[in-house]
């Protein structure tokens, strides 16, 4: 059987967060796969092996079924207390050898941008400041990277954000809306199709999991959404035309 150890953190540190969990076994039949994890936080610190039984998965899906298992222990403790936690994982070593150390960034999103900067450009700030729906594209965002079980909906919902700031009145209705962003930002109605799928279950309250290929596919697909939507707003809300961004179509 193979054997993973994970290693991470409890946000905030400066609570010492002291957690010991009996191993438990969890079940996902749409990995096939079987597996027992043992929490244990000491110090805000935390170390959970996890032991497969049966079916195989790479790691980076596991890091995320395993991230979402300590939030179970971390979002009850959070509840009781009236606070919240947040994790961050670190690390995970294999019994078959292999060692991984996890970056801070997206992959996907990392490779999507290429060189790296931190600078903005004031003309986007301002834009972006002004308009109260894009600082919730930006927060949804935020959250679909910090909580990868949840990246499909919170995707859908930075999308939904931007599908609202194309409304000409709030009464206006939401297909009209959806209309105007496909039309102003150059994008397929299947482009957006293949986001929402991944959010229609999170959003109803259904359980639901995503794997680390998926999740990938959903940033490459929104984060290209919210790029046209803050050049839209960069350029004082001007249509992009279909000759500078061709249309976004999926597959």
């Amino acid at each position: 059987m193979t054997r993973w150890t994970f290693f991470g953190r409890v946000l905030p540190e400066r609570i010492p967060l002291k957690v010991a969990l009996p191993e438990w076994t969890s079940e996902l039949r749409e990995f096939a796969l079987r597996y027992r994890v043992t929490i244990q936080i000491a110090d805000g610190q935390f170390v959970v092996p996890v032991i497969i039984e049966s079916g195989q998965i790479d790691v980076h899906t596991l890091r995320n079924l395993v991230e979402n298992d300590i939030r179970i222990a971390t979002d009850l403790i959070g509840y009781l207390i009236g606070g919240s936690f947040d994790i961050d994982m670190i690390s995970a070593t294999s019994n078959a050898g292999p060692s991984v150390v996890f970056g801070v960034k997206v992959p996907a999103l990392e490779v999507a941008r290429g060189a790296q900067t931190t600078s903005i450009e004031s003309e986007l700030l301002n834009a972006v400041a002004q308009e109260i729906p894009a600082r919730l594209v930006l927060a949804d965002f935020r959250e679909a990277i910090r909580n990868p079980v949840g990246t499909g909906f919170f995707c859908y919902r930075a999308v939904e954000a931007v599908m609202q700031s194309m409304k000409a009145h709030p009464d206006e209705r939401d297909a009209v809306a959806w209309k105007t962003l496909r039309d102003r930002l150059q994008i397929d109605r299947a482009f957006i199709a293949e986001i929402k799928k991944h959010a229609d279950y999170p959003r109803h309250g259904k359980v639901s999991s995503i794997n680390d290929a998926d999740r990938a596919k959903v940033f490459r697909l929104t984060d290209q959404i919210v790029r046209r939507y803050l050049e839209f707003l960069r350029r004082g809300k001007i249509p992009l035309s279909a000759s500078e961004f061709p249309s976004l179509v999926y597959p």
